[in-house]
């Protein structure tokens, strides 16, 4: 493997012996810590005569400094003596200075600074020769401006100043030396050797001809007409940037200038540099999914796999965390590459130079791709605790350790301190509390996730490991899943609590400015479960039990569902019968007077704002009683069921959509379709897995062709997720001119849904003749429409499929 060498030249001359062997060190310690991880070294250069005690000829020092690529001046009091020949120098580090400065200004090397020690005021009084020359010398410096210039007052401070300046730029150089390896890697291609430009006007060409041709071409057309055109001015654009050097301004080519060129590709010959401006372009914008980006990642990649790793380490940082990004969507594994040395991961992705958009990046990655080999640099980012990455860096150990070693998972889940976290990935880790110790899981008692504490309370809680005063502190908690948790630990212990105690415990008042708080003051999500526990409850009561809370206003209604439910004696009848009227008489019997308002969990935000309490009341009881009715499963219901939902007085619960997924027919399929999936009543996850369960019973339902569905009366969210879910067999079998206006839709939500899928249902070719039939469409004009075709164009089916199901 090659290894990089950075060579550092240093010029002192004497008064400062101990800061050139702290230079000695300090140069050591970058070497092993940051050059080695690259895959190069760092030397340096010019301290020997100072260490040996013995000089050598100026001409051998010159020598060794006109091949370094870092120079580092030092100096305090002493001006130093003349080099042993004669010439314009008054010392051997004015020599070596002013031939660096003339090499840097005519190559750009090496990199220059200098540091000068403080000088003590009182020396100053009376400077001498030798001090003036140094305090010209730095004062001159100092109006230039032409490089780094600091001051420093003790070694420490000299090793602190000295170590920065050779990181930087050792990861600087040893970046640059990457990036022309990975160029050299991409530019191997099977073309005939072409004869090199000459130099014209001192200036040698480093842009491949095909740019040259371009150039020549368009040159005319600039001072004629007809003007050029959008993608040839697109053109000029890209080769502008590719060809863009240090010195100027760092651009990636715009959106709309990517896509001119995309349309533009048939017949054109792009070089490899304009390729990478491409896909560059595409990297920064792909969370905005309205670049092309994959035509362009195939051609490149196609006969070099490594190149993908290989520009997560070039580029600005939004291309850099693109590439990553890409990486994790087609479930790339990184590659090694032979320029770099040790593990990537650690050294350039979570490196110490690595901004937070590709640490966030890379911890996306590893989330979904990463092995125990890179556990120990997502450790390390977690001890970083950075608001904007530590989250991501727990998931991403998380993940890790739930594919490959669970083992370990339980007790890293309760050491890390977090609140919330990928409710899934939660979920699953969880659910390994189980193997720890006793004394382990205790600890995780005082976690800050509520589902951590609640599974903690219950395992000790089964394993008879709960005093009462654990219990009760479980009971105070701020999160009602724990103190639920602290109920059933009573009850294990035979000590439950009345209904009365529980509410009053889970539905605790609670201080919030949330706007769906309830009126009453109590704490909503503590109220849902309090209900949930007490019907769980009711059912395990005997029936007489069951009866006598009917006398009780705070149960009576949940103890006649309960009745209901277990179809005791004539409730099931009684229930149906306050059903047919929405519950009218129920209501102004057991509320004559009114009702005051009071929100119900198991409306959502329904009787927020509603003018009549008791008209709030109403609904709530006509939904909770359907979902009985619905549970037991009686065809006969179905007219009832119909009924209350065409005239807005229940909605499509689980239990609803259950039933007709068993009863209903089309016309049910038209009346589901017309659900959002956001519901401004009902803004909670519950919602949204009923929904998805909606979109699969209009599958189930309707017995059309999926073609007709689709184009039906639906909601632009349910017409997006039916495409989600279809299969790529029955999308595929549509026309093309229905899929055209899916395509064209006013609603990106469909727009993306039928882009996404056409990329991964129908054959390369179609898909292709899809594209050219959209941009010829008037309205053709998504960038986001492109963005997913030219995936299905680009790539093979498996691979489209894993982009498509990785998501963004």
């Amino acid at each position: 493997m090659d290894v990089k060498l950075i060579r550092a030249f240093i010029a002192s001359p004497s008064g400062l012996e101990e800061e050139r062997r702290i230079a000695v060190a300090v140069a050591d310690h970058v070497s092993r810590t940051v050059a080695k991880e690259m895959g190069g070294r760092l030397e340096l250069f010019g301290w020997e005569e100072t260490i040996s005690g013995s000089g050598r000829p100026q001409a051998i020092i010159n020598a060794e400094m006109e091949g370094c690529d870092l120079f580092i001046g030092a100096i305090w009091t002493s001006w130093g003596t003349p080099p042993a020949n004669e010439g314009l120098y008054s010392s051997g580090f004015e020599e070596e200075f002013e031939l660096s400065r003339v090499r840097h200004k005519e190559t750009g090397v090496p990199t220059m600074s200098m540091f000068f020690k403080n000088i003590d005021p009182v020396q100053l009084r009376d400077p001498g020769e030798d001090l003036k020359k140094v305090l010209a010398f730095q004062e001159k410096l100092r109006l230039e401006k032409s490089f780094l210039y600091d001051k420093f007052s003790t070694s420490n401070d000299f090793a602190d100043k000295l170590r920065t300046f050779l990181t930087v730029h050792t990861i600087r150089l040893l970046r640059e030396a990457a990036s022309t390896q990975i160029e050299k890697l991409a530019l191997v291609e099977e073309q005939p050797q072409r004869p090199q430009p000459q130099a014209t006007n001192g200036l040698e060409s480093d842009i491949d001809s095909v740019e040259a041709k371009f150039l020549a071409r368009l040159a005319p057309q600039l001072r004629a007409d007809p003007a050029p055109t959008p993608d040839q001015i697109a053109r000029l654009r890209l080769i502008a940037i590719v060809a863009g050097g240090s010195a100027n301004d760092k651009r990636v080519l715009g959106a709309h200038d990517a896509n001119l060129l995309y349309h533009a590709r048939a017949g054109v010959e792009f070089s490899f540099l304009e390729l990478r401006g491409l896909l560059g372009a595409g990297f920064t914008e792909l969370s905005h999914e309205n670049v092309p980006i994959w035509s362009w990642l195939s051609a490149l990649t196609a006969d070099r796999p490594e190149l993908l790793t290989a520009l997560t380490l070039i580029g600005e940082n939004d291309e850099r965390a693109g590439a990553i990004e890409a990486m994790r969507l087609l479930g790339e594994p990184i590659r090694p590459l032979s320029f770099v040395e040790g593990n990537l991961v650690a050294t350039d992705w979570l490196g110490a130079e690595a901004p937070n958009s590709i640490r966030l990046a890379a911890l996306r990655y590893l989330k979904a791709e990463g092995d125990v080999a890179h556990l120990a640099a997502i450790y390390n980012e977690a001890d970083r605790a950075d608001k904007d990455t530590l989250k991501a860096a727990q998931e991403a150990f998380l993940s890790i350790l739930l594919r490959e070693d669970p083992k370990a998972l339980a007790p890293k889940l309760i050491s890390t301190s977090f609140e919330t976290i990928d409710p899934v990935l939660l979920d699953g880790a969880i659910e390994f509390l189980g193997e720890v110790g006793t004394d382990l899981l205790r600890q995780a008692l005082d976690h800050r996730a509520p589902e951590v504490r609640q599974r903690a309370v219950e395992l000790l809680s089964a394993r008879g490991a709960l005093d009462l005063d654990t219990i009760g502190r479980a009971r105070e908690d701020d999160a009602p899943v724990v103190r639920l948790a602290a109920i059933y630990a009573l009850e294990r212990l035979d000590q439950p609590l009345s209904l009365d105690e529980v509410r009053k415990v889970l539905a605790r008042p609670r201080n919030s400015p949330l706007f769906w708080i309830s009126s009453s003051g109590l704490d909503s999500a503590g109220l849902a479960l309090f209900e949930r526990y007490r019907n769980n409850r009711l059912r395990q009561l005997s029936a007489a039990a069951v009866k006598a809370l009917l006398g009780t206003s705070e149960h009576r209604d949940a103890a006649y569902f309960a009745l209901a439910a277990r179809a005791v004696a004539d409730f099931p009848i009684r229930l149906r019968s306050d059903l047919h009227d929405a519950f009218e008489s129920y209501v102004s019997t057991h509320w004559p007077n009114g009702i005051k308002t009071e929100f119900s969990p198991t409306v959502g935000l329904l009787s927020v704002g509603t003018s009549d309490p008791l008209d709030a009341k109403r609904r709530t009881l006509v939904r909770e009683a359907l979902d009985i009715v619905a549970a037991q499963r009686d065809e006969a219901d179905l007219p009832l069921i119909r009924n209350l939902i065409s005239k807005g007085q229940a909605r499509y619960s689980a239990a609803i959509i259950a039933y007709l997924s068993v009863f209903g027919d089309a016309d049910d399929a038209m009346q589901i379709g017309k659900l959002q999936r956001f519901s401004l009543w009902d803004p909670t996850e519950q919602h949204f897995e009923n929904f998805d369960r909606a979109v699969r019973i209009v599958l189930k339902l309707d017995k059309r062709e999926f073609e007709s569905l689709i184009m039906s009366e639906l909601s632009d969210d349910m017409r997006a997720r039916l495409i989600d879910v279809v299969s790529a067999g029955d999308f595929a079998k549509m026309h093309d001119k229905t899929i055209i206006d899916l395509l064209l839709s006013d609603m990106v939500v469909v727009r993306r849904a039928a882009a996404r899928k056409t990329s991964i249902s129908v054959p390369r070719a179609r898909v292709r003749k899809l594209l050219e039939a959209y941009r010829n469409s008037d309205e053709g004009r998504y960038y986001i429409v492109t963005h997913w075709l030219d995936l299905g164009i680009a790539l093979s089916r498996a691979q489209a499929r894993h982009v498509v199901n990785a998501g963004i």
